[in-house]
């Protein structure tokens, strides 16, 4: 993940990324995904309401990797 994206996803992953680091500077390229469970946790406790836990189950959904 790259450091623009662990800015926006920072507050949503609990911890803001310590453990990221640790082992991007361990294992160099090994790629990383977050468990969607998870991070809902923490997105609920700023957004709480039921549009956006349908909303963000959406997306999750419709993932898709860019270039």
């Amino acid at each position: 993940m790259t450091g623009d994206a662990m800015h926006v996803m920072g507050p949503f992953l609990g911890q803001g990324g310590g453990l990221i680091d640790v082992v991007r500077d361990i294992m160099p390229g090994t790629k990383h995904r977050f468990c969607a469970r998870h991070m809902y946790a923490n997105f609920k406790q700023k957004f709480p309401s039921l549009m956006m836990r349908i909303d963000f189950w959406s997306i999750v959904r419709a993932y898709k990797q860019f270039d």
